[in-house]
């Protein structure tokens, strides 16, 4: 009697490994599309809190009198500041706290020009004023 022993898969074993392949394929590209997404969100809040931070800098810097004062003196202000390409456009508000000269300065950043909407970053510091 002659045996033909059997050299290869068969079409059912190729088929489920093709699916198989095919789920862990879709799951992976899956997972780095988020990974892509979380990092492109994590660099616009950056970005956001670096405007933030900038715009804060540059108000201590006026009430050390480090250079010429060029702001509105009616408590808020706002403006537009590029970073990486991007125009971003802040708005800072002033409030005062319990001490006496002691204020409360807030910026918050907006990746557009309606700045009624969501904010995409908001930073805020006490200063002196004297």
């Amino acid at each position: 009697m002659i045996r033909f022993w059997q050299k290869g898969f068969t079409l059912l074993e190729v088929l489920v490994a093709l699916v198989i392949l095919g789920l862990v394929l879709g799951g992976l590209f899956t997972e780095i599309q988020s990974q892509v997404d979380m990092r492109y969100q994590l660099q616009q809040r950056y970005m956001a809190q670096t405007v933030s931070w900038n715009r804060l800098m540059q108000q201590y810097q006026l009430l050390e009198e480090w250079m010429p004062a060029r702001t509105n003196d009616d408590g808020e202000s706002s403006g537009e500041m590029q970073i990486q390409g991007i125009d971003w456009y802040w708005q800072m508000s002033v409030q005062e706290t319990f001490g006496e000269d002691f204020y409360r300065y807030q910026v918050e950043t907006f990746s557009n020009e309606d700045l009624a909407g969501n904010s995409d970053g908001s930073l805020a510091a006490y200063f002196i004023a004297e």
